[in-house]
C-alpha cells in the first residue's frame, strides 16, 4: 500500500516525516485546497476525518470535494466526516477555523453530487458528525451508441440490389 497525506498546515507537514519515520510508502504535501501535484484518477480511496469541521467556508470544502473526485479513479471510494449540527444557524454565518462550517445531510449530499460523486451511504454516528461514503462512478460502456449508429447506417443505406438471375442450365 502507498499513501499521500495533505494538509493546509505547514506545521503538520513538517512534523509528519518524524511520525512516518521508517515508512517509505508515504508522501506528505502542504496544500492550499488544490492538489495540482497529484495526477488525475490516481487513487482507489480518498478520505478525510476531523478536518472539514474546522474549515471556515463551504466553498473551500467543496473545492476539496472537486479535487478528491479528480484524483479518485473511476469506481473509487471517497469517505469524509463533517460537522452535521446544521441547527447551529450562527455557524452558517460566523464560522472560523475552530468552529468551522456545518452541513445538513441534504446539503452535503447535493454538494458531493455537484462534485461528481454518487452518495452511497450517509451515517450519523453521533449527535455531531455526518459521515458520507461516495463513489466516483465508473463510466458505463457505450453499448447504445454502437447499436444506434449501426441501425442508422442500415436505415440510410439503399436496399441491396438483388443478384442477377442465374443463366438457364443447358439441355441434356
Amino acid at each position: 500500500a502507498w499513501g499521500v497525506g495533505v494538509d493546509a498546515s505547514g506545521e503538520r507537514t513538517l512534523r509528519g516525516p518524524a511520525f512516518c519515520a521508517g515508512r517509505c510508502n508515504i508522501e506528505l504535501h502542504r496544500t492550499d485546497g488544490t492538489l495540482p501535484f497529484l495526477a488525475s484518477e490516481r487513487f482507489d480511496f480518498v478520505f478525510s476525518h476531523i478536518v472539514f469541521q474546522h474549515v471556515p467556508r463551504k466553498a473551500y470544502v467543496e473545492r476539496y470535494f472537486h479535487e478528491a473526485h479528480r484524483v479518485l479513479k473511476p469506481g473509487g471510494v471517497f469517505r469524509v466526516q463533517v460537522d452535521g449540527r446544521s441547527r447551529q444557524f450562527f455557524r452558517r454565518v460566523l464560522a472560523d477555523s475552530w468552529s468551522g462550517v456545518v452541513f445538513s445531510a441534504r446539503e452535503l449530499s447535493r454538494r458531493l453530487e455537484r462534485s461528481g460523486f454518487r452518495v452511497t451511504e450517509l451515517r450519523r454516528p453521533g449527535p455531531q458528525s455526518l459521515r458520507p461514503t461516495a463513489g466516483h462512478p465508473a463510466p458505463q460502456p457505450p453499448t447504445n451508441i454502437l447499436s444506434a449508429a449501426h441501425i442508422s447506417l442500415l436505415a440510410s443505406s439503399p436496399p441491396p440490389t438483388p443478384p442477377p438471375p442465374s443463366p438457364p442450365a443447358p439441355p441434356p
